[in-house]
């Protein structure tokens, strides 16, 4: 088996406080081939049931985690619009302390919380921006981090499927309204 960074692999069973991972590859003649890797049920933030897809990394037996750390960061880039167009970026940083286990509802409802305050100041920067620069400002893209995993791509992932709510509208957040956009 190829040594990979990360690998999608999925719960086959739980036998007593280990997860077996299994992980199906197919090489460039078609072969197909299973490997199974066991993780200890503590990495996990409860126990997962058989069929849930999980990513590992193959060459040590481990659970990726994406959610560690002690600050999340996010940094949001603003589209000026108006005159020469321009981009301007703000970073804002939140003290929360990440447990470090797969799919933990704690972690999750720390992101959300999180999240909803960088809104709230992104909006400010925004109204800033635009009362500054005299110019129509919009949030071009946002990307979040901790201070430990610094996988910008993977981690801003997590927080926006964590914060998806389905009936929200995607784009639009009418003033007032605590809801953050998916695309943010």
């Amino acid at each position: 088996m190829q040594i990979t960074k990360y690998l999608q692999g999925y719960v086959d069973r739980v036998v007593g406080k280990v997860v077996v991972v299994s992980i199906h590859e197919e090489d460039e003649m078609g072969e197909e081939s299973f490997t199974e890797l066991k993780v200890p049920l503590s990495r996990f933030g409860g126990e997962p049931a058989e069929g849930d897809l999980v990513p590992v990394y193959n060459d040590k037996s481990d659970i990726v985690v994406v959610n560690n750390g002690d600050i999340i960061y996010c940094e949001v880039e603003f589209l000026l619009i108006g005159g020469a167009d321009e981009t301007k970026k703000a970073l804002f940083e939140e003290k929360c302390k990440l447990s470090g286990l797969y799919n933990n509802p704690t972690d999750f409802a720390k992101i959300k919380k999180t999240r909803k305050k960088f809104w709230r100041l992104c909006l400010k920067e925004k109204e800033f921006l635009a009362k500054d620069t005299k110019k129509d400002v919009f949030i071009k893209k946002s990307t979040y981090w901790t201070n430990i995993f610094d996988d910008k791509e993977q981690f801003t992932s997590l927080v926006k499927y964590v914060c998806y709510e389905p009936n929200q509208n995607m784009f639009v957040s009418e003033a007032g309204k605590d809801t953050v956009p998916n695309s943010f």
